[in-house]
């Protein structure tokens, strides 16, 4: 069973507008028609292709690591 995203929920992951969210639906859907299947519904895309265009599908990308916030340098005391 394939989970199915809109355009609404793909705004959302790529922090888009729906117009371009909507241009990442259509391309994600021709993608799918190349490849020989037919979609039930032109507002949705199979989910994990979608997420995968937008490279957040899979552990070949690495995470970026958190960091603490470097402390300022504090002036040296004792130098005249």
């Amino acid at each position: 069973m394939t989970n199915w995203i809109t355009t609404k929920e793909i705004a959302k992951l790529a922090e888009c507008g729906i117009t371009r969210s909507r241009a990442i639906l259509n391309q994600v859907n021709r993608e799918v028609e190349d490849m020989g299947y037919i979609i039930p519904n032109k507002n949705k895309a199979p989910r994990d292709l979608v997420m995968k265009k937008l490279g957040l599908l899979g552990m070949d990308r690495p995470y970026p690591k958190i960091r603490p916030k470097p402390e300022p340098k504090k002036e040296s005391e004792g130098i005249a």
